[in-house]
């Protein structure tokens, strides 16, 4: 696309025929400044990108700030079928920032009619961020709305969708006046225009507003104005958000939480007070809502979400629809000849099969989406897939993709949940299951076990991950830990990789199971001494390694067998004492579950809690690297 473009931008464009007048003209005056290039970049980053309003991923990421002109006139300039509307850009209200998944908390008030309408409705949701002293960020939409984000950086750890949406809830009941809060930012996988891009139907930039070092009543002074081309202006520092955030944040969550009343005249017209400074806070040690531990955390968030029966009647009924939709010839017809378009331009446009089809678009759009990711749905309706990964999951909590905790109740409700999971978090590529590396009493929540799991990142470099993954299993291994599993493992006779990791970021988990070592201490301060002293044992003997630790409790990692959210591959457990014999499929139908990976011997158990009785007491018998690589 980003060539495409160039092509464009060298046979269309003549700066003394089309650089001062008309729309091609008002579109390179705008995407060809530098500091609206960058500004734009950096707001995109981490986000996957869709174009116009087409809300699915169009490409992962955008790879350079320069690419923004060329891949604008794509859209402008003929290689797009919506080329009649002005080039936008959207992102996911998710971003993926170092291996680690950020969710912005977004609330648009929305009222097409008039602009005014639509700032004033929103302006109690302001000033409630203002008088907590919330670190938020309000841009334009470009045409009459008013976008207020809260960045993912500004919450407290452990904060995610659940409670986002309860937070939504609340600001809808105080929207005033005729505007409405779009809902459909309860998605994880929401699109929202970017920063600075322009609006694909009124052509109006979606400026940032709020805060402007310059003006701290940007919001109450703002006027469209401000929007149009040629009056843009870019505020540095925009998406700052300083160390303080979570705490200031964490006041506004537990008042919503607790349902408190919030002081708002009744009103059906608002008027926006002119120059009201923001109320002064004194900055006061916070105990965040959820920092009493992973139960309690858990315990929190399953109480905000929807119902586990609700989940699976939600995925029941998406594949009815599917079975009902795909019935019918026309359906079929329609789908095959989107299939064909794709093949041919790489971009689909479900217009034009709709119309020539008579198939409701919105119908064709869920079947397309479908397609792209059958073979995962293919994989999640095996029997054996759905039993590996439910014996996996038993007495763990387990958190479908980003969003909801369960606890998983029949190996049937995999597939139901995966199709959940496909169309409620949109910026999951695949539908994933995780589970805790913790074990819990379902009728009490008392701590029954917890398996030790060892995280090794690659920080971007996969091969750094395989010598990681290999230093460290074999140092287990002379410690006397044979017995141990390595999670999504490609051709381990040849080289140690994770094809469920991002491959931009690859991950590998070294598990130990609970049931290995039977000694292990069920007290979270007791394991998490444990594992402090674990972790201090890995650096003395592998001093090279950095990236590497023990997680807590509580923490997830991938259910085995279940699909990766990035790559679609299948996580695979395989014993360290087999990875010279064992062998990965090259596709999902090729995968076969192995029957025994949780058998632990008997002998095993006597063995593992002798060595973690030994790195207890820190013992200087353990083998430590020497500078050749050999152990002493």
């Amino acid at each position: 696309m980003v060539n495409q473009g160039r092509q464009i931008l060298n046979r269309y464009w003549d700066g003394e025929r089309m650089g001062n007048r008309g729309r091609f003209g008002r579109i390179h005056k705008h995407y060809s400044r530098d500091f609206v290039q960058q500004a734009m970049f950096e707001y995109a980053r981490g986000r996957k990108i869709a174009v116009l309003r087409r809300f699915t991923p169009l490409f992962p990421a955008l790879k350079k700030p320069e690419d923004i002109l060329p891949l604008v006139f794509y859209l402008a300039g003929g290689g797009h079928s919506s080329s009649r509307l002005w080039p936008s850009m959207h992102g996911t209200i998710t971003r993926n920032i170092d291996g680690q998944r950020l969710l912005d908390l977004v609330l648009e008030v929305d009222f097409k009619p008039s602009w005014k309408t639509a700032f004033a409705s929103a302006y109690p949701l302001v000033k409630f961020l203002r008088d907590f002293g919330v670190d938020f960020k309000v841009k334009f939409s470009g045409n009459s709305s008013p976008h207020i984000i809260v960045p993912a950086e500004a919450f407290p750890p452990g904060i995610g969708q659940a409670v986002h949406i309860q937070i939504m809830d609340y600001a809808n009941k105080h929207v005033r006046g005729r505007g409405h809060l779009d809902m459909s930012f309860r998605n994880a996988g929401h699109f929202l225009r970017l920063a600075y891009s322009i609006n694909e139907n009124a052509g109006g930039v979606s400026v940032p507003i709020h805060p402007d070092p310059r003006n701290p009543h940007a919001y109450e002074d703002f006027t469209p104005d401000k929007a149009k081309i040629e009056n843009v202006k870019v505020i540095k520092n925009w998406w700052y958000v300083p160390e303080d955030a979570p705490e200031r944040t964490s006041e506004m969550i537990k008042f919503v939480l607790e349902r408190k009343s919030i002081s708002i005249p009744q009103k059906v017209r608002v008027k926006m007070p002119k120059k009201i400074p923001a109320r002064q806070f004194q900055q006061l040690p916070v105990q965040l809502l959820l920092a009493r531990g992973p139960k309690a955390r858990i315990d929190t968030l399953r109480r905000l979400q929807m119902p586990y029966e609700q989940m699976l009647k939600t995925g029941r009924d998406l594949l009815q629809r599917r079975h009902e939709l795909m019935d019918k010839p026309n359906v079929q017809e329609a789908l095959e000849m989107l299939k064909a378009i794709h093949k041919e331009s790489g971009v689909v446009s479900t217009q034009e099969a709709s119309s020539k089809h008579e198939v409701a678009p919105e119908d064709l759009w869920f079947l397309w989406r479908w397609h792209l990711r059958e073979r995962i749905f293919d994989y999640y309706a095996r029997e054996d897939v759905q039993e590996a990964m439910f014996l996996h999951s038993m007495d763990r909590e387990t958190r479908l993709g980003n969003g909801e905790v369960v606890t998983l109740s029949d190996p049937a409700d995999i597939l139901p949940l995966a199709v959940y999971i496909h169309e409620t978090q949109g910026a999951v590529d695949y539908p994933t299951f995780y589970g805790t590396n913790t074990k819990y009493d379902v009728t009490t929540g008392d701590t029954i076990d917890c398996d030790v799991v060892v995280r090794i990142d690659g920080k971007g470099d996969g091969a750094a991950a395989e010598r990681m993954a290999k230093q460290a299993i074999s140092l287990l291994r002379q410690a006397g830990a044979d017995f141990a599993l390595l999670l999504g493992v490609e051709h381990p006779a040849s080289s140690i990789k994770n094809p469920a990791s991002s491959i931009e970021n690859p991950v590998l988990h070294i598990i130990i199971p609970s049931e290995a070592v039977p000694g292990m201490p069920r007290n979270e301060d007791e394991f998490a001494r444990t594992i402090e002293t674990m972790e201090g044992y890995f650096k003395k003997a592998l001093p090279q390694l950095k990236n590497i630790s023990v997680l807590p409790m509580g923490e997830y990692i991938p259910l085995f067998y279940s699909v990766n959210e990035t790559s679609g591959s299948a996580n695979i457990p395989v014993r360290v004492d087999k990875l010279d014999a064992e062998q990965q499929p090259d596709s999902l139908t090729d995968v076969r579950v192995m029957r025994d990976w949780w058998d632990v011997p008997g002998e095993v158990s006597a063995e593992m809690e002798e060595l973690f009785a030994r790195i207890q007491k820190d013992s200087p018998q353990f083998p430590v690297a020497k500078a050749n690589g050999e152990w002493c």
